[in-house]
């Protein structure tokens, strides 16, 4: 019986992942500069530290690295906060597992609080709580801190609580330690998608196949 689902946000609940390839661009944009068609690849491994020194130095920018920085994270925050959409059927979803009282919790590689902003705006649900892995000591790769946080606020025991997740190794993460798990599926993991359906209790195309979800549960 499902008593909680535990959902993550990016790529998830949120249709987003694609905004993190064209924020250089986005920033720049609003600093009046047409970024190159390659730059997210050229500062792909790059801390957001140096993404802005390297801003600064290729576009001879009279800004100081910490400036750049807070423009590159107000792009972010205006993302969440005004622009960025759900995913199809989440809504719909969402609303039918409250009127079953089923508790729901945010799992979130993401700040919180970009999180609490964008779900306030697009869905009128109660969360029991938005947790990120920002306040964890380890991500979803290397732990499930994030997952157990939430199940203890929660208060439900983990055999009736699913994880509803599209990353690989999130999932990997979380089947590991007991949850039953839901993927999503996501355009940005489709080369992982036979590993995904291996591991997962159920997989979906979107969350408009909820009948499937809550057949398996």
């Amino acid at each position: 019986m499902i008593l909680g689902v535990i959902f993550d946000l990016d790529g998830t609940l949120l249709d987003s992942l694609g905004f993190w390839d064209i924020v250089p661009e986005k920033y720049l944009k609003t600093i009046g500069i047409k970024a190159d068609k390659d730059l997210a690849r050229q500062i792909d491994s790059f801390s957001l530290k140096e993404s802005a020194a390297f801003f600064i130095e290729k576009f001879k920018l009279k800004l100081s690295v910490s400036q750049v920085i807070d423009g590159i994270n107000q792009t972010i925050e205006k993302f969440y906060k005004e622009e960025v959409q759900l995913k199809p059927g989440v809504k719909e979803f969402a609303a039918l597992l409250a009127e079953k009282h089923v508790k729901l919790a945010v799992a979130t590689s993401s700040p919180a609080h970009l999180a609490e902003a964008a779900l306030k705006r697009l869905l009128p649900v109660e969360f029991v709580c938005i947790e990120s892995c920002n306040d964890c000591t380890q991500g979803k790769d290397e732990s499930a801190e994030v997952y157990e946080k939430a199940l203890a606020k929660m208060e439900l025991s983990k055999d009736n609580v699913w994880v509803f997740e599209d990353a690989l190794f999130a999932l990997k993460t979380a089947k590991k330690v007991g949850f039953h798990v839901c993927a999503v599926e996501e355009a940005a993991y489709q080369h992982e998608a036979r590993k995904i359906k291996e591991i997962a209790d159920c997989y979906v195309q979107n969350l408009m196949e909820f009948e499937k979800v809550l057949a398996k549960a």
